[in-house]
Parts: structure tokens; sequence; C-alpha cells
């Protein structure tokens, strides 16, 4: 089938056109006048590339539209113009800010764009076991039978450097690296092609985020994986990122390799 030849590494997996998204703040109104409408915006005409089975980093200081444009990347917000091109194989790619919910089903879109958390605490639910965690995704999309999500429930642990006894465990009973390894493993579930990080490690101590950033390397090395990270850490983004796109007040002021930007930076 010619249709579904896969995506070759280092093409375009993901092409963002020209996003805006604006937010309309209302002001207090003072007595007989007119209420002042103030209009931000969250993102100004933001062009950017990620390349199959590579790592963009996208940096900024904190309100600059970082959050907002992984938001529009899965459906969660829609823009107010601009366009998010994803490539599902080598000839077919699909404009996602038009997207229903039915849409997004039916293209399994929902499998192949995956998000880890910036919290570990507050992503995962704190009253069900891991092995509930790792294996909803499964019910929620209808795949396999409950002997099936067992087994990939513990090639999901092992995956990520887990003991896969301490499925039946809650998140309470594990550090905050080992909680953050267990969202890694749940946006694994699904095999997705795209995973945006959003801050995956601002919350874990400089020796977990290692290990944390170790294990997305390896995984990335492993499964071909594409990674979109969000982080206001330079540090971090010198680590993992292979290009690096500057974001500030909702335009992007740079995109560069790695090594230059670091050497050269022009903003």
């Amino acid at each position: 089938d010619d249709a579904a030849q896969p995506v070759p590494m280092g093409a375009p997996l993901l092409t963002l056109k020209g996003l805006t998204k604006t937010y309309t703040l209302k002001k207090g109104r003072k007595a007989g006048a007119a209420a002042i409408n103030q209009t931000i915006r969250a993102l100004d005409g933001i062009n950017l590339v990620v390349p199959k089975g590579k790592c963009l980093g996208l940096v900024g200081e904190s309100g600059c539209g970082k959050t907002t444009l992984s938001k529009i990347i899965v459906g969660a917000l829609k823009p107010n113009d601009g366009e998010v091109h994803y490539q599902l194989s080598a000839n077919r790619s699909i404009e996602l800010t038009q997207l229903s919910d039915q849409d997004w089903r039916r293209e399994g879109l929902r499998e192949k764009l995956q998000f880890v958390f910036q919290d570990p605490y507050g992503s995962l639910n704190p009253r069900m076991p891991v092995s509930e965690i790792l294996t909803e995704p499964f019910l929620v999309q209808a795949v396999g039978d409950p002997q099936w999500r067992r087994e990939r429930a513990i090639e999901l642990m092992h995956l990520v450097g887990l003991d896969p006894r301490k499925l039946s465990a809650y998140p309470h009973s594990f550090s905050g690296g080992q909680r953050q390894r267990i969202g890694v493993a749940r946006a694994l579930a699904l095999h997705p092609d795209l995973l945006i990080c959003d801050e995956p490690v601002s919350a874990l101590d400089v020796s977990v985020q290692a290990q944390v950033l170790n294990l997305l390397k390896d995984l990335q090395a492993a499964l071909g994986l594409t990674y979109l990270f969000i982080s206001h850490n330079l540090a971090v983004i010198d680590y993992i990122a292979d290009r690096v796109a500057v974001m500030c007040r909702g335009i992007l002021v740079e995109v560069a390799d790695r090594t230059e930007l670091f050497n050269n930076p022009t903003h």
C-alpha cells in the first residue's frame, strides 16, 4: 500500500504555519465609561518544523506562549489563525486545527501524539494503581484484552526501568523521578510517533532530572521517537535537543541547531 509508507527520518513530522492565538481581557470600567477590551497575543505568527526522529527544544521565559502552543498542537485549544500539519505517512499529511474529536479518533491521532506532563504528582491519579494507570490508554482506545494489557504494562515498566512487581502499588509510594517514569511509560503505551514533553523534569531534583533525560534519550534512540521538548532550563535543552527554538512574548525569535545556538546566540 503506497499510502502507508512511513515518514522518513529527518523529514518534517509536524509543521506549524503562521499560528496566532489571542486572548481578550475585559478591563474594569469606571462610571459612565465603556469597558475597555485589552487583547493579548499569546502566539504571534509561529512557523516551526519538527523533524521525524529528532528532538526540537522550545525555550522561553514563563508566559511566552510555550504551553499555549503545545495545547494547540494536541487540539486542546483552537488558534485564531494558522495551521498545524501532521505527516501521517510519507505522502499524506493532515491539518489538525480544524479536526473534530471524532476526526482525531478516526485518524488514530490520539495514539500518535502523546503528552508528558510537567508535574509527576498532579498528572497521575492517586486512586489508581500503576497497572491501571498504564492500561487506561488501551481501555480508552479499546485495544487488546485484559491479559494482553497486563503483559504490555509489564513491558512498559521494563522499558522505563521500573520493577514490574510494583504494578499493584499506588503513585504515592514512588519517588518523583519514578512517577515521571510512570508518566513516560503511560505516554508510550500506544506507540506514539511524537511526544510533547512540557517541562517534564522541572519539578524534579537535579540528579533525578539527569536520569529522566537519559531515559528519554535512550527511548528516542530505541523507538525512533520524535520530541517537542518544552523547557525554560537551558542546561536541560542543551543536553537533550538537536535543534532549539527560542520564544519571547509569543514570537519565535530564533531557531538554530543546538551547538550553533549555544555558541553564538543572536537573541
